[in-house]
């Protein structure tokens, strides 16, 4: 209880109040100057009567280095000529260049042109030489269509002759396939004789007058080769020429 009571007589006391100075008064002595640390100027000090201003001489003014006299009007009219020579000399190099230019583009194209017509004239004559064949060859298979056709028409329908040996010259069927190039159903179109067969006793050989199968063979090769049959001495001709340029001597072994 003790300690209680001695807390609060404590704090019922009140601190005393603190004493605050007196302002002293300031005087111009003792105050401090605004214009202190500020530079005066010659023109704030006073003139007296008929002073002039003083001067400021001015600075010299330096020569440019670059600075150049003025041209003369010859020199100026010297100097556009020469630049116009110059502007003159490079436009006619440019227009050399440019024909040697154009000139060297009309040579390359000229050398295309040339190629391509090379190859289309080749292409041409490959073209042509290939239609020819065909042309060739479609009329060789209509040919031997005619031939066909002549041979169907002109069946002898087994005609028989009686041979003379002392006055008909006659060939074998064998003889005439090696001489002549006729088959047996070519053969056919002409009368025939029978003779003895030694190969096969059954089966008699069949003989044709020479004569006979030589102008069948001419007549075949003559329209192998197109040749026109309306003249039959005509044809004939033509057959004998074009068997003799397919085998050469008449008559001989093929």
């Amino acid at each position: 209880m003790s300690t209680r009571a001695g807390s609060r007589a404590k704090a019922s006391k009140k601190a005393p109040e603190k004493e605050t100075p007196d302002a002293t008064p300031t005087t111009p002595e003792s105050a401090p100057s605004s214009n202190r640390g500020v530079k005066r100027s010659a023109s704030s000090t006073p003139k007296s009567e008929g002073q002039a201003d003083p001067v400021t001489p001015a600075r010299p003014v330096k020569k440019s280095r670059t600075a150049k006299a003025p041209k003369t009007p010859t020199q100026t009219a010297e100097a556009k000529a020469e630049k116009e020579k110059l502007a003159q000399e490079k436009a006619e190099k440019a227009a050399q260049k440019a024909a040697a230019a154009a000139e060297k583009k009309a040579e390359r194209e000229k050398a295309a042109a040339k190629k391509q017509e090379e190859r289309e004239k080749v292409a041409a004559k490959k073209q042509k030489e290939k239609e020819k064949v065909a042309a060739k060859k479609q009329k060789e298979k209509q040919w031997k269509e005619d031939w066909k056709t002549w041979v169907s028409d002109n069946d002898a329908d087994d005609a028989r002759f009686t041979s003379d040996p002392d006055a008909d010259e006659t060939l074998t069927q064998t003889n005439c396939k090696t001489l002549y190039n006729l088959t047996p159903d070519e053969l056919k179109t002409l009368a025939h004789d029978e003779a003895y067969n030694s190969h096969n006793i059954k089966t008699p050989s069949k003989l044709f007058k020479r004569d006979e199968v030589e102008r069948l063979a001419f007549r075949k090769y003559a329209i192998l080769s197109g040749a026109k049959h309306d003249d039959e001495d005509e044809l004939l001709k033509q057959g004998k020429a074009a068997f003799a340029a397919k085998y050469g001597n008449i008559g001989e072994d093929r």
